[in-house]
C-alpha cells in the first residue's frame, strides 16, 4: 500500500499509542536533519520480512587484530543487542530457537558481565528480572544491576530504584528507591530540589504520621484532665475569694471602728486638757477620764479584733495565691498543649469567615461597579440632553418672536440642569460606594494574608516533610493584564452566564488536613485531585477571585488565587510573555489509526482521532508526522525499525495508536492488533514487548507512547520527574531544558483496551478529544506529566457521563531504556 507523509493511509489499529522523543537540541554542527517522513514511507512500501525487525542478544564475530608485523589474532566475541536484520548483516550469532529458555539469552552476555562491561551487567540483570520462560531472579538481577549502576549505567540505576521500591531481591526501601533515580538522572541538588518527590512511599512516613495523630489524641485527653483539675482550683479560688471579700469587708469595718475611736479618744484629751485648766473642775474631770478609759479598753479590744481579721485576709490572700500559682501552672500547662491547634482553629475560622465576606464583597462590588457604569452613562446622557437643550435656546433668544417657544426652552434648561447634577450626585455617589468596598475587600484581603501567615506559624509539629503545594490542572490558566488585575496574577477564562469547574491537585507528603476554595470545604480524591464549581461571570466587564488554601497535618500551609474573567476580556494578556524555547531538539511522529479490521469488529473514530492527532502534531508543535491509516502489521515493524535507523539523540519521537489491542491479565503482557490479524491467531499480533526492545535500540532521547489502547510493562511513577508547583516561568522553562536532554521512555494510555466514543458528538474518542483539547489550548513547553493529568481530569468526567469507566495512565516503560528523572517536553511553535 503507498504511503504519504501527513495524507490518508489504509489501516486499521485504535489504541492511541504515542511515542514522544525529546532530544538534545539541534546544533550546528553534525549530520543534517534527517526527513523521517520520506525515509520511513520508503521502508514501508519496500518489501521484507517483518521477522527480521525482532530484536535478539546477538554474538558479532571477534575482531580480527594485528599484533606487530608477524602476528594476527581474533579477539572474543562480542554480544550487542540488535535486530535480527543488523545481526545477520554484521555477521553474528543468535538463537533463532529455543527464546523461552533464558539461560541461552544469559549465555550471550554472562561472560562479558563477569570481566566487568557495564552494559553487559545491565542485560543480564534484565534476564534474571524476566526470568525468560523461567521463575525470576530477582537477587541476582538486584546484583548485577548494581555492579553496572555503580560504573555509571543510568538503566541499571533505574532497574535498581525499581527494585528497591517493590520489595524485588531487596528489602524495601522507597528512600534508597529515590536516591538511584536521583543518581540516574545526574541532576544536581538545585535541579532536584525543584522536583516533587512522593515522600508518601517512605516507610517509616504512615508510621510518623500515625505517631502524630496518637501524639495530638494523647494531648486531648490530657488537656481534657488539665481542664478538670483547672476547674476544681479555680472552684476553690472563687470559694475562697468569696471567704476573702468578706473577712476584707470585717477588716476594713473593725479598721472605721478602731479609728473612729481614735478620734474620740483624741477628742476627750483635748476636752480633758482644758478642764485641767479651769478651776472647780474635778468632778468633769474625773467624769471626762472615765470615759476616756473605757474608751481606751474598747479601742484595744477592737485593734485585737482587727488584728485577728488582717491575719485571717492575709491568710486567705496566701491560699489563694498559692492556688492562683497551681492554677497558673495548670493553664500553662494546658496551654501548652492546646496553643497550637486552638490558634490553628480559630485563624481557620477567620480566615474561613474572611474568604466568604471576600466573596460576598466582591460580588456586591461587581453589582456596584455595574450601577457605577450605569449612572456614569446616564450622567453622560443628562450633559447631553442638557447640552443639547442649551444649544437650542440660544438660538431661541438670537430670534425675534419666540418668546412663548423661548419661555418653554427655558423651563426645559431648568428641569434638565436638575436632571444633569441629580445625576452627577448619583455617580459620585455609585462611585464613592464602588471605592469603598475595594478599600473593604483591600483590608479583607490584607487580614487573610496576616491570618494564613499566621495560621502557618501555629505549627502543632513539624515532621520535616515539605508542605503542601497547589497547582490548577484544567483549565488552563492565563497571564492578566490591565488597571484593576496586577501583571503576575492568573486568569480562567469562562463564558458568561456559565458556572465553570475548575480542576485542581494538592499535594501534602505529610498529609492533608483542611483545603478550602472560597472558604468552602473541598475533598480532594486518593491522588490529590480536587473539582471546585465556581460562580458564574454575568457580564463581559466581570470578575472574581478565586483563593484556594491547603493546610497540612503539620499547619504547613499553600495558597493559590486566581481570576474568574470572561472569555476575551481585554484584561487576559493576548499573549504569554516571549520565551526561549530553543533546545528542545527535533520532533518526529507516526500515528496510527485503524477502523477498518478484516477479522476483528470494526471501529468508528481511530482514523479521525489519528488524523487530528497529527494535524496538531504537525502544525502546532512543529513536528515531522508520518500517518497510516488502517495500518497492516509489516507497515507498523517496518517504520518502527526505519525511526531505529535515522533517529539521533538530537530527535524526539512520538508513536500515536488508536486501535484495538489485548492485554493478557496477570502477567501484564499486551497486543496491538493491526487490521489484517485474526482473532485466534496471535502471530499477527503487536507484542508490546517486543515494542518495549525497539524503544531500547532507538537513539532518540525522549520517547513517548500514547496508546488510546493498552500498554503492558510499566516502571512506578517515581521515576518521572514532576515539577513542583509554583515556579517562575523562566525557572520553570530552564528546568525543562535539562530535563530534554535525559533519555526517558514513557507511555500514556487512555485505560481501556480499544477507544470509546465521545457521545458529545465530537467525532472522536473521549481520549483523544481530552488530549486534542489539552494541546490546542497550551501556549508553553508543556511536559507530559501536566499534560496527563488535564487529559486524566477531561477523560475521567466524561466517561463517568457515559456510565464507562475509564482512568488513563502514565508511567515509565520498564526495559525500554528509561534511564532518568526526565520527562517528554511538548513545545509549540511560533511562540
Amino acid at each position: 500500500m503507498s504511503m504519504q507523509p501527513f495524507l490518508d493511509q489504509p489501516a486499521t489499529i485504535t489504541i492511541a499509542a504515542a511515542f514522544l522523543l525529546a532530544g538534545l537540541s539541534a546544533c550546528a554542527s553534525g549530520p543534517p536533519p534527517v526527513d523521517s517522513v520520506s525515509t520511513v514511507t520508503q521502508a514501508i512500501n519496500d518489501p521484507g520480512d517483518t521477522d527480521a525487525y525482532d530484536v535478539v542478544d546477538c554474538l558479532l564475530p571477534g575482531q580480527i587484530r594485528q599484533l606487530g608485523t608477524q602476528v594476527t589474532y581474533v579477539t572474543e566475541r562480542r554480544p550487542v543487542r540488535t535486530t535480527k536484520e543488523d545481526c545477520v548483516i554484521r555477521g553474528g550469532e543468535y538463537v533463532a530457537t529455543d527464546r523461552a529458555d533464558y539461560r541461552s539469552a544469559l549465555k550471550v552476555w554472562l561472560a562479558e558481565a563477569q570481566k566487568g562491561s557495564a552494559e553487559a551487567q545491565y542485560y543480564a540483570a534484565t534476564i534474571y528480572e524476566k526470568g525468560q520462560g523461567a521463575q525470576p531472579n530477582y537477587h541476582e538481577a538486584a546484583n548485577w544491576y548494581r555492579k553496572a549502576a555503580e560504573q555509571g549505567d543510568k538503566r541499571a540505576a533505574v532497574g535498581l530504584g525499581r527494585l528497591y521500591e517493590q520489595g524485588l531481591g531487596v528489602e524495601k526501601n522507597p528512600v534508597e528507591a529515590l536516591a538511584w533515580f536521583a543518581r540516574a538522572s545526574g541532576l544536581n541538588e538545585t535541579a532536584l530540589s525543584k522536583l516533587t518527590t512522593n515522600q508518601q512511599s517512605d516507610p517509616n512516613t504512615a508510621k510518623r504520621v500515625r505517631e502524630l495523630e496518637q501524639t495530638l489524641a494523647a494531648r486531648d485527653q490530657d488537656i481534657k484532665k488539665l481542664s478538670g483539675e483547672l476547674k476544681a482550683t479555680n472552684d476553690m479560688v472563687a470559694g475562697l475569694q468569696r471567704d476573702l471579700q468578706d473577712r476584707t469587708a470585717q477588716a476594713q469595718e473593725a479598721r472605721g471602728k478602731v479609728q473612729q475611736q481614735e478620734q474620740q479618744a483624741l477628742a476627750l484629751r483635748t476636752e480633758l486638757t482644758l478642764l485641767k485648766a479651769k478651776p472647780d473642775t474635778s468632778q468633769q474631770v474625773a467624769a471626762v477620764e472615765q470615759q476616756l478609759q473605757s474608751l481606751t479598753t474598747t479601742t484595744m479590744r477592737d485593734r485585737q479584733q482587727l488584728t485577728v481579721r488582717d491575719a485571717e485576709v492575709k491568710q486567705l490572700q496566701a491560699r489563694i495565691s498559692l492556688l492562683e500559682n497551681n492554677a497558673e501552672r495548670i493553664q500553662v500547662l494546658e496551654q501548652s498543649l492546646a496553643r497550637k491547634d486552638s490558634e490553628a482553629n480559630a485563624l481557620r475560622t477567620q480566615l474561613t469567615a474572611a474568604n466568604q465576606d471576600l466573596a460576598k464583597l466582591s460580588e456586591q462590588l461587581n453589582e456596584r461597579q455595574r450601577l457605577a457604569a450605569d449612572e456614569t452613562r446616564k450622567s453622560l446622557e443628562a450633559e447631553q440632553r442638557y447640552q443639547a437643550a442649551q444649544a437650542q435656546l440660544e438660538q431661541l433668544r438670537s430670534k425675534p418672536d419666540q418668546s412663548g417657544a423661548l419661555a418653554k426652552s427655558e423651563e426645559t434648561v431648568r428641569k434638565l440642569k436638575l436632571d444633569m447634577a441629580q445625576a452627577k450626585r448619583d455617580a459620585d455617589d455609585r462611585a464613592k460606594e464602588v471605592v469603598q468596598l475595594q478599600q473593604k475587600i483591600a483590608a479583607l484581603e490584607a487580614d487573610a494574608e496576616k491570618q494564613t501567615k499566621a495560621l502557618q506559624v501555629a505549627s502543632v509539629t513539624d515532621l520535616g516533610f515539605d508542605g503542601p503545594s497547589l497547582e490548577v490542572i484544567d483549565p488552563p490558566l492565563a497571564k492578566t493584564r490591565g488597571i484593576q488585575v496586577t501583571t503576575d496574577e492568573l486568569a480562567v477564562q469562562v463564558s458568561t452566564g456559565t458556572r465553570r469547574s475548575v480542576t485542581g491537585r494538592v499535594l501534602a507528603p505529610a498529609g492533608l488536613r483542611v483545603l478550602t476554595v472560597n472558604g468552602e470545604a473541598v475533598k480532594p480524591n486518593d491522588d490529590g485531585v480536587f473539582t471546585a464549581t465556581l460562580p458564574a461571570i454575568r457580564s463581559s466587564n466581570e470578575e472574581v477571585a478565586v483563593q484556594i488554601l491547603a493546610v497540612d497535618t503539620q499547619n504547613k500551609r499553600a495558597a493559590m488565587k486566581f481570576m474568574l474573567m470572561a472569555r476575551g476580556s481585554a484584561k487576559v494578556a493576548s499573549a504569554v510573555p516571549k520565551q526561549d524555547l530553543s533546545g528542545f531538539g527535533r520532533y518526529h511522529a507516526i500515528v496510527i489509526g485503524n477502523d477498518h479490521y478484516k477479522h476483528w469488529p470494526q471501529l468508528m473514530n481511530a482514523i479521525s482521532d489519528a488524523s487530528a492527532i497529527a494535524k496538531i502534531l504537525k502544525d502546532r508543535y512543529g513536528f515531522q508526522v508520518t500517518l497510516l491509516k488502517d495500518a497492516t502489521r509489516a507497515q507498523i515493524l517496518k517504520a518502527l525499525n526505519q525511526y531505529r535507523k535515522v533517529l539521533t539523540e538530537k530527535d524526539n519521537l512520538l508513536i500515536y495508536y488508536a486501535g484495538h489491542g489485548h492485554l493478557e491479565q496477570g502477567i501484564d503482557r499486551g497486543y496491538w492488533i493491526p487490521v489484517d490479524a485474526e482473532t485466534n491467531d496471535n502471530s499477527e499480533w503487536i507484542l508490546l514487548p517486543g515494542v518495549t526492545d525497539m524503544l531500547q535500540l532507538i537513539s532518540a532521547k525522549h520517547v513517548m507512547v500514547v496508546a488510546d489502547s493498552c500498554f503492558g510493562g510499566k516502571l512506578t511513577r517515581s521515576s518521572l520527574a514532576q515539577l513542583k508547583p509554583g515556579l517562575t516561568d523562566d525557572a520553570r522553562i530552564d528546568l525543562l531544558k535539562t530535563l530534554a536532554q535525559k533519555r526517558v521512555r514513557t507511555a500514556m494510555t487512555s485505560g481501556g483496551v480499544k477507544p470509546v466514543l465521545d457521545a458529545g458528538g465530537s467525532g472522536h474518542s473521549v481520549f483523544a478529544d481530552a488530549f486534542l483539547g489539552v494541546l490546542d489550548e497550551n501556549t508553553t513547553a508543556l511536559e507530559a506529566e501536566r499534560l496527563f493529568w488535564a487529559v486524566r481530569t477531561r477523560v475521567v468526567s466524561m466517561s463517568q457521563k457515559l456510565n464507562a469507566e475509564q482512568i488513563p495512565t502514565y508511567d515509565p516503560i520498564h526495559m525500554a531504556g528509561h534511564e532518568s528523572l526526565g520527562d517528554f517536553i511538548f513545545v509549540p511553535q511560533g511562540l
